[in-house]
């Protein structure tokens, strides 16, 4: 099967460090990653709920399939496809990309183009049947994450469709991406927390939480 040309793997890690090692552990996990595609590491400083912990986010695009590149960083999925949390007390004296790393959540999207719009994006929505069905027609809604068939195998066949929140509603709604037209507007960073997303080699969201 030919490589998707759209391909995105997340990774959240949670990392045993003192803050002043951050960005030298950002350099590292870089390091670390770069033969497998192209690769960006942020140090977001003390974890929220774990103080102690240092928070680091990776967007790799792989040079393989993402179904192959995690499972060459040694990860591993249930048997539904889902991919399995890293955490070192349940891999007692295993690494996974760094000594320093305790835990770690992981995501891929794989398509042949990329979502058109993301979290955050507002959006009209056009007329169609589910939006006369809910008399919705040309009411503008924000983003709240793209996902795709989760019955497609094939990652050149997927179809993107979106949960949305239309204005005055309080209900997340899905739509096509073509029954959606953009505005070129987004609402604040800092009025909805943002979301990680993890899907499936199926194409099934399987983590949607608030960072």
């Amino acid at each position: 099967m030919p490589l998707a040309p759209y391909r995105r793997i997340w990774i959240s890690l949670w990392v045993q460090a003192p803050v002043e090692d951050g960005p030298a552990l950002a350099q590292a996990l870089a390091a670390v990653l770069a033969p497998h595609g192209e690769v960006q590491v942020t140090s977001n400083g003390p974890y929220w709920r774990t103080p102690e912990m240092l928070e680091f986010s990776v967007l790799l695009t792989p040079v393989l399939s993402t179904t192959d590149c995690l499972h060459s960083l040694g990860c591993t999925q249930d048997v539904d496809g889902m991919w399995q949390d890293w955490e070192r007390p349940h891999h007692k004296g295993a690494v996974f990309l760094h000594p320093a790393v305790y835990g770690a959540q992981m995501g891929e999207e794989e398509a042949a183009t990329a979502p058109a719009f993301q979290r955050g994006d507002i959006v009209v929505i056009r007329d169609c049947a589910d939006a006369r069905a809910e008399d919705l027609v040309a009411s503008e809604a924000v983003v709240h994450y793209p996902s795709y068939d989760s019955g497609q195998p094939d990652p050149l066949l997927r179809n993107w469709f979106y949960q949305v929140m239309p204005r005055g509603r309080d209900r997340l709604e899905p739509f096509d991406e073509h029954d959606l037209q953009p505005t070129g507007r987004c609402i604040p960073a800092d009025e909805e927390a943002p979301v990680h997303l993890s899907v499936s080699t199926k194409g099934v969201i399987t983590d949607l939480s608030t960072a």
